[in-house]
């Protein structure tokens, strides 16, 4: 993604969402992550005028104009101050404060590009001309070419300021394969460096926390793809606090667990130039040999889960969502890393069910999704999305206007991604799936219905076999991820008892039992007696924290796509374990 789409998702469409129309500031997103000080600043002006967004940041420089309706039109490039007669010798000053300050060598500080130069600086809220270092971020295949898209400057005093906009991974330029080991800040892989071990940093750091809109802040994994694909493990050696664990966390999620190992450091240090500095080189490299991989598969100790332990008793058990619909809520929450079976017989609104679930999750917790779906023509997928996220008919007397539509397109545009029917093999969605992962941190996951999927390349035939690897596939892939899964699956014919269809449950999915054996929960969906009602119905709940058996009366509104409370005149409590059943 260029910076030009960053700029029109993250700030141009957001605005327009909240009904601005006019001349604003907003933070911009190409340099404030990397800002330590005025990052509070709203140095990005944008400006509306007819069907045109203009936009010009007071900082990095960036400018340019977005047609609201087609493609971004850019004037100016994030200006780039680095050229190579930019460039100087690190100042004696400065490398005796590498030495002496974080044991890091004049020779380290060569081999990693490291560069001096006098900038002006406002770190201390008085503007001066400071003697600066400069760690480059390089495009293309060599350094020597001095493709240098940003450079991030700072002092001894942590005053920070930066050329251009970093966007990959500091020294990936020089990675070739093997291990590849990603650190916090650039003085964290020089530190690596010093005891003789390539390793890169992200360029911007941990975020605050779990709580801030860090959509754009991991774009530069998805730049460094190809590179990162070359590596036999990622080694994780960020920070030891809460920002740290997170950023490993997401870095994981997003390029999949399976791939990576964690650095854990002694317990007087926090980061590994703290390592260096307190237990010399062959600490570090000693840390670095007690890695351990990250907790999902394998033969491990008790001890190597201490610290997941020690967070379930302070934190308690996995975090799950409802939908706000308090019936529903009492039997099904959403979790990650779970796969959830949905059936249900044709007609039911299995799939409008996930469409209005997938809606409630984009609106209130900013979640994003990827969707494999077959059965339903993508237009009419995005016009029920529509429909639930404004509230309104899609078509009819009563259809939302243009400029609803216009709102309901672009935040479908920021959550929802779809997955072309091209190539079905469980392995080519999983890869699509991966990339939208990667790419823009998806956290939910739809493939409607499961009979389109073609079974492992492997495979001779579908029978139950062959179904119960690609659940457990899906299964996988969900925990590697920490995804919520949700899979379509249709019941075998079912034959009228007493006058009435019975409802599926897990073991009438055509094919085999494993569709009730893997699920961590299932659902089933069945219409009323009465018009506008649904039923969604619990057969399986693995772990009490994502619901219990039973069965959720739902209003159903047709016009809309939407599901609501049936239940009136009840208080409504904020957590099913406080629930009082005899209220009712």
């Amino acid at each position: 993604m260029e910076y030009q789409d960053i700029i029109k998702e993250s700030v141009v469409l957001p605005l327009l969402s909240q009904g601005v129309t006019r001349q604003t500031k907003a933070f911009c997103p190409m340099c404030r992550d990397d800002r330590q000080k005025h990052r509070n600043d709203k140095s990005l002006s944008v400006r509306f005028k007819d069907d045109v967004a203009l936009f010009r940041c007071h900082h990095c420089g960036v400018e340019g104009s977005i047609k609201l309706e087609s493609t971004p039109i850019i004037t100016h490039e994030p200006k780039n101050e680095v050229v190579s007669e930019d460039f100087s010798e690190i100042s004696q000053a400065n490398i005796d404060w590498f030495v002496d300050k974080r044991g890091i060598s004049e020779e380290t500080l060569s081999n990693c590009g490291v560069i001096g130069s006098t900038r002006w600086m406002n770190g201390d809220g008085k503007g001066r001309n400071a003697d600066v270092v400069g760690f480059p971020y390089v495009t293309g295949a060599t350094y020597g070419e001095l493709k240098v898209e940003a450079v991030k400057w700072r002092t001894p005093d942590k005053s920070f300021s930066q050329s251009g906009a970093a966007r990959t991974l500091w020294r990936l330029e020089n990675f070739a394969g093997g291990d590849l080991i990603l650190c916090e800040g650039e003085i964290d892989a020089m530190s690596f460096e010093e005891a003789g071990i390539f390793a890169c940093s992200v360029p911007n750091g941990a975020p605050s926390s779990k709580s801030q809109n860090y959509g754009q802040k991991f774009q530069y994994l998805w730049n460094a793809r190809e590179r990162i694909s070359k590596a036999d493990r990622i080694i994780l050696a960020t920070d030891a606090d809460d920002p740290g664990n997170f950023l490993a966390e997401e870095i994981a999620r997003r390029l999949g667990k399976a791939k990576c190992w964690r650095v854990r450091f002694p317990e007087d240090c926090k980061d590994p130039n703290d390592v260096l500095l307190k237990h010399g080189k062959e600490g570090l490299i000693h840390a670095l040999e007690s890695a351990t991989p990250w907790p999902i598969s394998g033969l491990r100790s008790a001890t190597d889960f201490m610290e997941a332990v020690s967070d379930l008793h302070e934190n308690g058990f996995a975090k799950t969502t409802g939908l706000d619909v308090y019936d529903l809520d009492q039997i099904y929450k959403v979790g990650t890393q779970t796969l959830t079976i949905v059936t249900g017989i044709p007609g039911s609104g299995k799939s409008t069910f996930l469409t209005w679930a997938m809606s409630k999750l984009a609106s209130h917790h900013d979640w994003r999704f990827c969707i494999f779906s077959a059965e339903v023509p993508t237009e009419i997928h995005i016009s029920q999305l529509c429909s639930a996220f404004t509230g309104k008919a899609f078509s009819g007397p009563e259809k939302m206007s243009k400029e609803e539509l216009d709102k309901a397109m672009r935040w479908v545009d920021q959550h929802f991604i779809f997955i072309d029917d091209d190539d079905t093999s469980i392995e080519t969605v999983l890869d699509r799936v991966y990339a939208s992962v990667l790419r823009l941190g998806v956290r939910g996951v739809v493939i409607d219905p499961y009979n389109f999927l073609s079974a492992s390349k492997t495979a001779e035939d579908n029978t139950s076999h062959s179904i119960n690897q690609m659940l457990v596939k899906l299964k996988r892939f969900a925990t590697e991820h920490d995804l919520a899964v949700w899979l379509v699956a249709h019941p075998a014919k079912m034959f009228r008892e007493g006058g009435k269809t019975p409802t599926p449950g897990g073991y009438s999915i055509s094919g085999s039992a494993a569709f009730f054996n893997l699920a961590d929960s299932g659902l089933t969906l069945s219409r009323g007696d009465s018009k506008g009602v649904s039923i969604v119905t619990c057969w399986k709940s693995r772990f009490p924290w994502l619901g219990d058996t039973g069965s959720a009366l739902l209003s159903f509104d047709r016009e809309t796509n939407t599901f609501g409370e049936m239940t009136r005149g009840k208080e409504k409590k904020t957590s099913w374990q406080n629930f009082d059943f005899e209220d009712f």
